[in-house]
């Protein structure tokens, strides 16, 4: 994952790997699912976010979930790159949400 290190720390981009590779996981366990019914974090992840932030809900007006972002990703930039393999294949944002779920 290239990413600007002035904005953000590795350990930030860890978390958000270790979400997708649970997120993946998930929707290669129940591919029937839809996005937004499949967890980011495994059960000792949600446990321990929930004691290092003192609460027990997300906070009050962050109402947007993984579906919603990535539609809103499709309408402002339906060509970035999405996701991209070690062969160098790409898909956009647009490809990635087109694709009906297998």
């Amino acid at each position: 994952m290239e990413y600007r290190t002035a904005a953000v720390t590795s350990a930030q981009v860890n978390t958000l790997l270790n979400s997708w590779q649970v997120l993946l996981e998930q929707a290669l366990e129940a591919p029937a699912s839809q996005l937004g019914e499949l967890p980011l974090l495994t059960a000792p992840m949600r446990d321990r976010l929930r004691q290092s932030s003192g609460r027990e809900q997300a906070r009050p007006g962050f109402r947007e979930i993984l579906p919603d972002l990535v539609e809103r990703w499709v309408r402002e930039t339906p060509g970035g790159v999405a996701a991209c393999d070690t062969t160098g294949r790409t898909v956009t944002y647009s490809e990635l949400w087109r694709r009906p779920a297998t």
